[in-house]
Parts: C-alpha cells; sequence; structure tokens
C-alpha cells in the first residue's frame, strides 16, 4: 500500500515554473514520497509559510522541493536540482536510515 498525502494542487503557475527546472510533477510526487524525503528549511514569504524539503526521485535525481500548505492541499511552488550541501545532507541521513517517518 503507498503512503497517504496530502493532494497537490497544480496549476499552469507552479507547472511552468517546474518547467523552466526540467522538472515534472511526477518527479515532484516522487521526491515528496520518498521516505527519506528530509526538511531542510522553513520560511515566511508574503505572509505564507514556505517549506524546503529534499527528496528522491524514482531514477535518483535528488531534489529541493519548495511547497506552502493551504486548507490541507500542498501547493508545490517549485523545485530543482539539490544543491551540493543539501545533497550531502541528504545523502548523509539516507545512510544512517533516518526516514522522515517517526
Amino acid at each position: 500500500m503507498s503512503p497517504q498525502v496530502a493532494p497537490f494542487d497544480w496549476d499552469d503557475a507552479n507547472l511552468n515554473h517546474l518547467a523552466r527546472h526540467h522538472v515534472t510533477k511526477q518527479e515532484v510526487t516522487e521526491a515528496f514520497l520518498d521516505p527519506f524525503c528530509r526538511h531542510v528549511s522553513r520560511n515566511l514569504r508574503n505572509g505564507e509559510i514556505r517549506y524546503e524539503v529534499v527528496g528522491q526521485t524514482e531514477s535518483g535525481r535528488i531534489l529541493t522541493m519548495v511547497f506552502t500548505v493551504r486548507k490541507w492541499i500542498i501547493r508545490p511552488v517549485t523545485a530543482y536540482d539539490a544543491p551540493k550541501k543539501r545533497v550531502a545532507y541528504y545523502v548523509a541521513r539516507r545512510s544512517n536510515g533516518q526516514t522522515s517517518t517517526p
């Protein structure tokens, strides 16, 4: 059985932003559902909390994803290839077997 996750809110704005980084919504979904997906930061932008997480796609691509949550729906803002520092963070935690689930 696949893990339960809140639905994603997709529209032209966030899909176009993903496309600029050559990322598909399928890749975002895969990386978000990665059991080793790790929270890396949280900030406030325009009055809205934005989260950054790093996760791996089924093909092995490690992405940094920025999203917000609106009415229990995950709204991806963007996603891009994770910078080296984030890749190292992700790989270290994965090597230690640290999943994001309790």
